[in-house]
């Protein structure tokens, strides 16, 4: 070399970089740049770039450089392969050591493809084998399951857990731990609804051992609740609750308004003067869909009712 400009080539005569080797299909380059003006202008800088056939190339210190921008990247190790056979853009392997690592990261990671540990053939994004399996199956199309292949498995979508067993059977879903720990919620939990609107919101039957709810201060919601109603005097109200089931299981509670006494039940069934009934009001006909009101036609006590039914089975 007698110049700056003068360039050195092993194997050909026509060195394209400061030091090029050439042997058959396998490149090395030195120095490199790559200059490309149609249709997309870049170029590109590199310490080495080695390459095997037109398909496989790897560069040292890779700088690419759009004219257009916006795709502008630098590289410590840049790796490509996109051959017909099993392609490694980067393979590292290390063992017999106090500290193995194949690759070692100090910053973030981005794959835009599969990953896969412990298996070659990774199903979805992240895929872990040997003991359990992050992974898609063929049923749940788009979910992670985290299990062993063979036994129980957690189907995880994006609002949605479930428990499977082997294969595509449904199975129970377990939340446990230590004595020592808790399992905490901070939100609202539904049972049987997808709008709680406490913080255990349970659509249906609760079934409570022993009849007992520790620290509970309240009394159970009923089933029905007529609201505040009115009835002319002599006149019958029938009401619909559709509660259902048996009336057997029903508990209702009927009481009334009015100026002079306020809410009482005073006058519920009738108040009596002398031989007649002459003021009051009653329920009756009562089925697992409607109640009948009847209101005396001389009352002036039940100026407004109300029912209310539980069901106690």
């Amino acid at each position: 070399m007698e110049t700056s400009t003068d360039k050195v080539g092993i194997g050909t005569d026509s060195p394209g970089d400061k030091v090029e080797v050439a042997d058959g299909s396998m490149n090395a380059r030195l120095g490199y740049y790559q200059h490309f003006s149609f249709p997309s202008p870049y170029n590109i800088y590199s310490g080495v770039r080695g390459t095997y056939g037109g398909d496989v190339e790897g560069f040292l210190g890779r700088r690419y450089y759009s004219m257009l921008g916006g795709n502008n990247s630098y590289c410590g190790v840049y790796g490509s392969a996109t051959t017909s056979g099993r392609n490694y853009g980067v393979f590292g392997s290390a063992s017999g050591g106090s500290t193995n690592w194949a690759g070692y990261f100090s910053g973030d990671v981005h794959a835009s493809g599969k990953v896969g540990i412990g298996t070659a053939t990774p199903g979805v994004k992240l895929h872990i084998d040997g003991g359990s399996d992050v992974k898609d199956n063929t049923q749940n199309s788009g979910y992670l399951i985290i299990g062993t292949s063979t036994g129980q498995q957690i189907a995880i979508d994006n609002n949605e857990i479930m428990a499977k067993a082997s294969g595509t059977t449904v199975g129970d879903l377990y939340i446990q731990n230590s004595e020592q720990a808790k399992t905490i919620i901070g939100g609202k939990v539904g049972i049987g609804t997808t709008s709680p609107s406490e913080k255990l919101d349970v659509e249906g039957n609760i079934d409570v051992s022993n009849n007992q709810i520790k620290n509970y201060y309240g009394f159970p919601k009923p089933n029905y609740d007529s609201g505040w109603q009115t009835v002319s005097p002599g006149a019958t109200l029938t009401l619909t609750h559709n509660i259902g089931g048996s009336d057997d299981d029903y508990v209702v509670y009927l009481w009334f308004w009015d100026e002079t006494w306020g809410r009482h039940i005073r006058a519920i069934g009738g108040l009596e003067s002398g031989d007649y009934i002459y003021r009051g009001a009653y329920w009756s006909h009562l089925t697992n869909s409607q109640i009948r009101i009847y209101r005396y036609s001389d009352d002036v006590g039940v100026d407004q009712f109300r029912v209310r039914i539980w069901v106690i089975e």
